[in-house]
């Protein structure tokens, strides 16, 4: 019977111990899960406040740059006030060299009659005053001199002796020293190429280049091209040069 009862009595023991276990844990582990909760939001707290304090420190000092004035000046860098520039432009245009009209004359005889000599060939150098030819008038059948009006070289000459000379052209002269450059401009390029504007000549068939300005833009279309013309000067002094030449 002692043994019996003892047994009950560690039975209700172990009974109880186990009712009382599970009566204590759920409220224990409520507490457990409680104690994580809060462990994960300090670390994700934590964590939040670091990236923002990365943030804000990179947002503060990531675009800044401090450099001393010596750095600055060893750098060549200067500093300047934003304001409004001009912007240039570069406009490639095709053309061509011609003779300069404001340097070239048409000889004519003075009074009609029969060429009786003739003293320059074309492509001769004459000089202003030089005789070209000698022609005897039908009226007073005197001889007199057709000279040279400028200085250059005769481009064309029309007239051989015995011919009879009127009104047309004789000799052709022109200054080579001075010539035009005219170039092709589109309408909708019109506005930029104005008188003054610096324009650079070069050609592949003689291999130079000439810095000069427009002098004009002349008011009407070629027929050919239907774009507009502008003219420039540029000297010729060592003859690279020649009328007729693409630029």
């Amino acid at each position: 019977m002692k043994n019996k009862f003892t047994y009950k009595i560690l039975l209700a023991t172990a009974v109880i111990g186990v009712y009382g276990f599970a009566s204590i844990s759920p409220s224990y582990a409520e507490e457990g899960h409680e104690h994580e909760q809060q462990a994960e939001s300090s670390e994700k707290h934590g964590e939040g406040e670091s990236h923002e304090h990365a943030d804000e420190s990179s947002e503060e000092h990531g675009e800044e740059a401090q450099l001393s004035e010596k750095a600055i000046e060893d750098s060549g860098i200067k500093l300047m006030e934003a304001s409004a520039g001009i912007v240039d432009q570069t406009l490639l245009l095709t053309g061509r060299i011609t003779l300069n009209q404001n340097k070239t004359a048409s000889v004519k005889a003075r009074f009609p009659g029969v060429v009786k000599g003739v003293s320059k060939a074309q492509g001769e150098v004459v000089k202003s005053g030089d005789v070209l030819a000698t022609i005897e008038s039908n009226e007073s059948l005197q001889v007199y001199a057709v000279t040279a009006p400028i200085d250059g070289v005769v481009l064309s000459r029309s007239i051989n002796i015995g011919d009879t000379a009127g009104d047309a052209a004789m000799f052709t002269i022109a200054d080579m020293d001075e010539l035009w450059v005219e170039f092709h401009v589109f309408s909708q390029d019109a506005d930029l190429v104005k008188s003054g504007v610096p324009v650079d000549v070069s050609s592949s068939e003689c291999e130079k280049t000439q810095s000069t300005t427009i002098q004009s833009l002349l008011p009407m279309t070629e027929a050919s091209s239907q774009t507009l013309l502008a003219r420039a000067t540029i000297k010729n002094l060592d003859s690279h040069w020649l009328p007729g030449m693409s630029v």
